[in-house]
């Protein structure tokens, strides 16, 4: 077979592989989207490597305290996520310990799970600092102490949370948290103004369908088990230090945390993904080759399932 011909049927080949990813199923109804681009992630991603490379070159002759200022450039091509049309845009986080520059800081107080929804609501990248948090639980997943009150876990009952302040407590105690004085400042931007390249990848979908594609994706090439971590407290520790600092994808249902809960952040029943940069690669390109919606999922699901099963020997 002559190369030409290869090339050929390749190419073929990831269109249908396009066409079969063309529509999402939203809430049960299948609806159109637009084709994803066969090449833009291979090339995004060499270009991500050598600027990535570059970077790192010049950083070495910065000194110390500029080199934690500068931002570097968001290099891979997150395109494929515009597919979703999410309702809201997903956020890009990155944790600081200087200053960062080219990007204005927040003008209020707001709590720190609160702030993912500042940016999708803004639709333009900030900056926070200590002064910007109107929760003192959520400067405590930065590293900042607790009043006594709240650390000893007497609060909780007062709430109605908790029976007694032992189980408070032991939640506490198991937090996942920054170390003190690591972390300074906070940037958020939305994902078509990101800027820097993003530590954490904050999704917010619209409905299970999304959620589960997502997922899917995370596992399509690597069998990695999907696991949900949160407490009914400190809601904001599993979306921003939990997943910073294992380098793990967390996902959280909205409405089960009490404090997000009760201040109306965000709408019940979405889930919340977060997405650590070292596996972002990973799951966008698992996003552009894999198909998103399987022919078991659509009307033809049972023929085609019994089909491909009879193939295999299997009675259904």
């Amino acid at each position: 077979m002559g190369k030409d011909k290869k090339d050929t049927q390749k190419k073929e080949k990831r269109k249908l592989s396009v066409s079969r990813r063309d529509f999402l199923v939203t809430g049960g109804a299948v609806i159109a989207s637009g084709a994803l681009s066969s090449y833009g992630f291979a090339k995004g991603t060499e270009k991500a490597i050598k600027t990535e490379a570059n970077t790192a070159n010049e950083d070495n002759f910065m000194p110390t305290t500029e080199r934690r200022n500068k931002m570097n450039t968001q290099s891979l091509d997150l395109s494929v996520f515009k597919e979703f049309n999410f309702e809201k845009p997903p956020i890009g986080v990155k944790f600081l310990l200087d200053k960062p520059e080219g990007i204005e800081r927040l003008d209020k107080k707001v709590p720190y799970c609160g702030m993912v929804c500042e940016a999708q609501n803004r639709n333009t990248p900030f900056y926070v600092d200590i002064d910007n948090h109107a929760c003192p639980l959520g400067t405590f997943s930065l590293g900042y102490d607790l009043p006594k009150v709240i650390e000893g876990g007497y609060l909780g009952p007062e709430l109605k949370v908790f029976k007694e302040a032992y189980a408070n407590r032991r939640i506490i105690d198991i937090l996942p948290r920054f170390g003190k004085d690591t972390v300074k400042y906070i940037a958020f931007s939305p994902m078509d103004k990101l800027s820097f390249t993003p530590e954490l990848f904050i999704i917010m979908t619209d409905n299970t369908s999304q959620t589960e594609i997502l997922l899917r994706a995370f596992s399509y090439t690597t069998g990695k088990i999907m696991t949900s971590k949160m407490t009914i407290v400190q809601g904001c520790s599993w979306i921003y230090a939990y997943p910073y600092l294992t380098g793990e994808v967390n996902y959280i249902t909205t409405g089960l945390g009490f404090g997000m809960k009760a201040q109306k952040v965000f709408p019940e029943g979405r889930h919340i993904i977060t997405i650590p940069y070292d596996w972002l690669p990973v799951i966008t390109l698992n996003l552009q080759e894999m198909t998103w919606v399987p022919p078991s999922y659509t009307e033809e699901g049972p023929e085609h399932d019994r089909k491909l099963f009879q193939k295999f020997g299997i009675t259904m």
